[in-house]
């Protein structure tokens, strides 16, 4: 429902960097010097449009509309690009778009308006309107009930539920009593984790409180009064709509964007409409800012109270650093005032709406494909409104010696291809499943800062000659290097100092296990958590720090005939100095890994089993068909309401959820698809994967285990744990891809059985923060299947 703007440092994977807006330069005049004249409002407006249009080109948006209001006065109010590519139709002010989960402040205003009114309060449990809903929450104490305000704030410990909002023939009344059997994942009012279906809930108790439907309050006591007669409350009513826009996806190998339907959308956002179900258009959005920043008052009438109102821009719950989430808005600050925010999505859509209350300007981007524009535009309208007007962008000349592929090895990143191509003018960076953003021309130092935000900058290495070698990516202090793919990097004190510290060090309890490794011709080490740091050579004193961050170094301690006995871990600050021995046991080979797993999958072969989702509360059945290591086809038939399918044959795969019609899955989705094929997992992982690596060893489950990494071009690593003694897969780690965003998922293996000459896990359980836990119980496998010949068929 909606694309997280959070921002994490690329040390955490960083997934969307936004809402960091550019810091302006202060003007400075001296005695004798004439201060540039004061932009005029027209000239910002004009550069702003600009700037926005350009980024939405680069990002392969169809169409957008941007709108802004300052006060009583909507100050701009324009469409760019096509509403309807085939139709050459092109979206204006009066366009409609969806609006995702912006359509949660609405809900948390009509809860302010019954608070106001005594039929609700803000700390009421929320069963006391919805009986039904008694959420099992995380608590040491008994009596603790969620409340309105925990539900709308993300903070009850439940996380999403989306296998809820798939079915498209799913009641919201089902919905909601499914949600209501879902387990938490967190204790109770300690984390921020986002849950549309709790939204459901608030908009049906809000109803509930006055007599009515969500759809019939929202419309009467927002939608009327404002004079939005455009804006919608049903997807299925808006979607066919001649003044809607149409939605896109962009297709990464077609190279083009490609329509949604109604039928392809594959989301039941109709079931839990008061998380994200509303259309609009800029020009009725436009009556929705300004009634904010009147405070609610409409025609000198006050719909809610400015207290009621203030405590929905209230943090209630901390997001990331400062920022916090209140109830239906993101809070946050730019340049010392309130930033008063939220982004929302659904499939082929997305949008932004923020408040900057102090300096009474509020503006709404709406797009037509999911993609980081809004992003962009909720750091690029303040600065152009408020800031100091970059200066009028330069020639950065020919950009053409900075194009091409450079290979990231560090933090998390593993032989991952970071692109520089040129779009528009301008160079591009993309980073494979966290972002991509045009870059800003270069600055004095060198760096050339992301358009998305200027807490991320990229800078160019050139060797002696002047070629472009390699890509740094700077941030907070830390530099990241990668070297440009098919560049042999000079070595900067001999190769043959560097092999004795190869190897892995352990500290004394065993827990923490560290790896020193030779790579880009220097030492790099690699830490528990699987992330990696070159290193830079020796100071003085035999201090090597990480040329990422100087505050980590290493030093090794040596005996007097030169060899290595421990190695020293240096952490910034207080933090202790970890000391490290030399592991004694040395990894075995791939070849040796192979080997001791042997064939243990293979043929035709049918497997099916129950499947449970705790964190949404649903059952159900599952079939995994696969034939050879090129087709499969998996089905999940949950409780009857809810039906997935995946299948893949060959080179083709497509996806089908809920009722909705295929998809055919294509670049980074279709080359996980292939590699998710048991006969992949379970197989010979050199045939499939470009490195194959043996990392580490470990005790997981008090199993002895090997850490071996997977690594195939333009995809996450993938890191698998072997047992040591029978070669069984016991857990994997990996980073799943999606248009929305990547997720790191895990996933465990347990109780295999021999069967048909092969060794099959019973039991696997995969855990990721959005989702939760899916536990998968195999009841029976069948080898030697003969399948029906539409079984693999792409539909």
């Amino acid at each position: 429902m909606t694309l997280q703007l959070s921002v994490r440092p690329i040390s955490r994977l960083l997934l969307l960097a936004a809402i960091l807006l550019l810091l302006p330069t202060p003007a400075i005049t001296q005695s004798g010097s004439v201060a540039p004249a004061a932009p005029t409002l027209a000239e910002r407006l004009d550069r702003l449009a600009a700037e926005f249009d350009r980024n939405r080109i680069d990002l392969h948006v169809p169409g957008a509309v941007l709108a802004i209001v300052r006060g009583e006065d909507v100050i701009f109010a324009r469409g760019f690009g096509l509403a309807d590519v085939e139709k050459k139709t092109p979206v204006t002010a009066d366009t409609a778009f969806f609006i995702g989960s912006t359509t949660k402040a609405f809900t948390a205003t009509l809860v302010g308006m019954m608070v106001d009114e005594g039929r609700m309060q803000w700390d009421d449990p929320i069963e006391k309107y919805l009986p039904e809903f008694k959420l099992k929450v995380q608590s040491t104490d008994p009596n603790d009930r969620a409340t309105l305000r925990d539900v709308l704030s993300h903070r009850t410990g439940f996380t999403r539920m989306g296998i809820l909002d798939i079915s498209t023939g799913m009641s919201s009344d089902e919905i909601l009593r499914r949600a209501s059997t879902a387990e938490p994942i967190a204790p109770f009012r300690q984390r921020f984790l986002y849950n549309n279906e709790h939204y459901l809930a608030a908009g049906l108790a809000a109803g509930v409180a006055a007599g009515t439907s969500w759809h019939a309050l929202v419309k009467a006591r927002i939608l009327d009064p404002l004079g939005m007669a455009a804006t919608r409350t049903s997807v299925r009513e808006a979607w066919n709509d001649p003044r809607t826009s149409r939605g896109y996806v962009w297709d990464e190998a077609g190279q083009r964007v490609r329509p949604l339907t109604f039928e392809t959308m594959g989301t039941n956002v109709d079931g839990i409409a008061p998380a994200g179900a509303i259309s609009s258009t800029a020009r009725d959005m436009t009556a929705w800012l300004r009634f904010l920043l009147r405070q609610g008052v409409q025609n000198g009438q006050a719909l809610i109270t400015p207290a009621a109102l203030l405590t929905t821009w209230t943090p209630q719950i901390p997001t990331s650093g400062t920022a916090g989430y209140g109830m239906g808005w993101m809070v946050r600050a730019w340049q010392g005032q309130r930033l008063i925010a939220h982004d929302g999505a659904i499939a082929g859509f997305s949008a932004f709406v923020g408040l900057l209350p102090d300096s009474k300007i509020g503006f709404v981007v709406l797009t037509n494909t999911l993609s980081s524009l809004p992003a962009i535009a909720s750091q690029i309208v303040p600065q152009y409104l408020l800031g100091e007007l970059p200066p009028a962008a330069k020639s950065p000349g020919d950009l053409k010696p900075y194009l091409g592929r450079y290979i990231a090895n560090f933090a998390a990143f593993s032989n991952e291809v970071f692109t520089i191509s040129e779009r528009n003018g301008r160079l591009v960076l993309d980073m494979p499943s966290k972002l991509e953003s045009p870059l800003n021309p270069p600055r004095a130092d060198g760096r050339w800062p992301l358009v998305m935000t200027d807490t991320l900058a990229v800078s160019f290495d050139r060797d002696s000659t002047g070629k472009v070698v390699g890509l740094k990516l700077h941030e907070a202090g830390v530099e990241f290097e990668a070297p440009r793919e098919g560049v042999v990097l000079t070595p900067e004190i001999p190769l043959s100092a560097l092999p004795k510290y190869v190897g892995r060090y352990a500290d004394a309890t065993g827990a923490n296990e560290f790896s020193i490794l030779i790579r880009n011709q220097r030492l790099a080490i690699r830490l528990p958590n699987n992330t990696s740091f070159d290193l830079l050579p020796p100071d003085a004193t035999g201090r090597r720090s990480t040329r990422a961050n100087l505050g980590f170094s290493v030093t090794f301690e040596e005996s007097p005939t030169g060899a290595v006995s421990a190695m020293n871990f240096q952490r910034p600050g207080a933090l202790p100095v970890m000391r490290l021995t030399p592991v004694a046991s040395t990894l075995p080979t791939v070849d040796e890994i192979i080997r001791l797993r042997a064939p243990r999958y293979g043929g035709h072969v049918r497997t099916t089993g129950s499947v449970r989702f705790p964190q949404s509360g649903v059952d159900g059945r599952f079939s995994t068909s696969s034939a050879g290591d090129d087709r499969l086809r998996t089905d999940l038939d949950l409780d009857g309401s809810v039906q997935i399918r995946t299948v893949l044959n060959k080179g083709r795969a497509s996806a089908a959820a809920g009722g909705a019609l295929s998809r055919e899955l294509t670049g980074k989705q279709l080359a996980q698809t292939r590699l998710g094929h048991p006969s992949v997992l379970f197989g010979d992982w050199r045939k499939y994967y470009d490195t194959v690596r043996v990392v580490r060893t470990g005790v997981l489950g008090g199993r002895k285990v090997y850490g071996v990494q997977l690594e195939a071009a333009g995809l996450p690593p993938t890191l698998v744990a072997v047992d040591a003694e029978t070669g069984d897969v016991l857990e994997t780690r990996q980073t799943i891809w999606s248009a929305q965003a990547s997720v790191a998922v895990t996933t465990t293996y347990s109780d295999y059985r021999e069967v048909g000459g092969m060794r099959v896990p019973h039991r696997y359980v995969t855990s990721s923060e959005p989702a939760g836990r899916t536990i998968f119980q195999v009841e029976r496998v069948e080898v030697g299947v003969a399948f029906a010949p539409d079984t693999f068929v792409i539909k």
